[in-house]
């Protein structure tokens, strides 16, 4: 409060003093509520912008994710234009991102954050994708490519050594000397297991997944590591 007894300094005690009751009204209803308590949720209420800012927290509650909550999210991502240069999302992308905040929640459950599961009655709908196979001539323009950047260049190395392989990204980048063994064939198989499924796998090396490998086998940073992995 300010100090003094002139007129002006007391009608600016009276305003604070009304601000502060405003404030801790606005607590005791949010409190009451058991809504999640910030100090720009507060503000906002104090200033009257709330309604503006319906979502806009840098938090949520646990208690406030309800099925409604999941309906106006889905919402949001159908209606979002980005701004940049990313494309609107499709509706497998929304339904990636509800899978995924999904899995958040269940996690939230599982661990009795939560008391029911907002999710129980919502239905996630992803489109069918007809996925196209590499036939041989396009397999080899990609092998046939060179980058001048050195990253873009191991990137579609790794692909073509998935390619001629089999395994996943992570996978490959997994791949280590000691997977590799001498078959009943007396050829070369990699001999893993995928770190999806912890299956075992048997996979015949054949020369242009081998070139590969031989082509990164010095390089500075495999070298570095001791040659614990074949690609980095």
């Amino acid at each position: 409060m300010a100090k003094g007894s002139r007129e002006e300094v007391v009608k600016l005690n009276n305003y604070l003093e009304r601000l502060r009751s405003s404030i801790v009204e606005c607590y005791q209803e949010l409190h009451l509520q058991k809504k999640l308590i910030t100090v720009e949720i507060i503000k906002e209420k104090v200033l009257g912008d709330d309604q503006m800012e319906h979502y806009k927290t840098p938090d949520k509650y646990l208690t406030e994710l309800t099925y409604s909550f999941i309906m106006n999210f889905e919402h949001f991502l159908r209606n979002h234009k980005p701004l940049d240069y990313h494309k609107p999302l499709n509706n497998n992308g929304i339904m990636k991102h509800i899978e995924r905040f999904r899995k958040t929640i269940s996690l939230a459950v599982t661990f009795e954050w939560m008391e029911k599961d907002p999710f129980t009655k919502y239905k996630q709908k992803f489109d069918p994708v007809e996925r196209q196979c590499l036939n041989i001539e396009e397999l080899k323009r990609i092998e046939q490519k060179d980058f001048t950047i050195e990253r873009l260049q191991q990137v579609k190395d790794l692909f073509v050594f998935s390619c001629y392989t089999g395994p996943s990204y992570i996978d490959v980048m997994n791949l280590k000397p000691d997977m590799i063994s001498v078959g009943l064939d007396g050829k070369d198989w990699i001999v893993t297991s995928r770190q999806k499924t912890s299956t075992r796998v048997r996979i015949p090396l054949l020369e242009k997944a081998r070139a590969i490998i031989e082509k990164y086998k010095q390089h500075p940073k495999i070298v570095a590591d001791g040659g614990l992995n074949f690609f980095l």
